[in-house]
């Protein structure tokens, strides 16, 4: 478990299994989860998170293996989407074509950074999403927590950095 995932409160975390036989139907039914659980979130906040989320969600059901989870980590000033599977080959920006190699691209551009972690059992790919709007009450008052970008990369205990980073 790395340090900011040990830091999280229950009332941080809002988590969502997805389904082992998962079709095209599931990314629909994660996206509604997803609004459900974001209310208060401006609409251009909301829009690219569903676009991050809707893309991590997809490579999972494409190139993961289950079982597979969703999670969405409210922090001070930013949003993290995180999505577990069972698969220990890391995401790896591809080439554009016909059949994809778009997701990390649109991830990286809708994010202030994303990166990865593999262990033994499996992988998180995750994005962080600066948020200019309140989540629902309340939820602004947490403690501080780590920041990926705050640690050197010898620090992230296993995290790596996939995209870009926001100065």
């Amino acid at each position: 478990m790395y340090t900011e995932q040990a830091a999280r409160t229950a009332d941080q975390v809002a988590s969502l299994p997805l389904r082992a036989d998962a079709d095209l139907t599931e990314p629909a039914r994660v996206r509604a989860w997803a609004r459900a659980k974001l209310p208060d979130l401006a609409e251009e906040e909301l829009a690219d998170t569903i676009l991050v989320l809707d893309e991590l969600v997809s490579n999972a059901l494409r190139h993961g293996k289950p079982p597979r989870r969703v999670r969405l980590v409210w922090l001070p000033g930013r949003l993290l989407v995180e999505v577990d599977d069972s698969a220990r080959t890391p995401a790896v920006p591809r080439p554009p074509t016909d059949h994809g190699g778009r997701g990390l691209a649109l991830i990286e551009a809708c994010s202030s950074a994303w990166g990865q972690e593999v262990r033994h059992d499996g992988k998180t790919v995750w994005a962080e999403l600066a948020r200019r709007s309140p989540f629902q009450s309340g939820n602004d008052g947490y403690p501080e927590a780590p920041d990926h970008n705050e640690r050197r990369p010898d620090e992230r205990q296993g995290r790596e950095q996939g995209g870009r980073t926001q100065g």
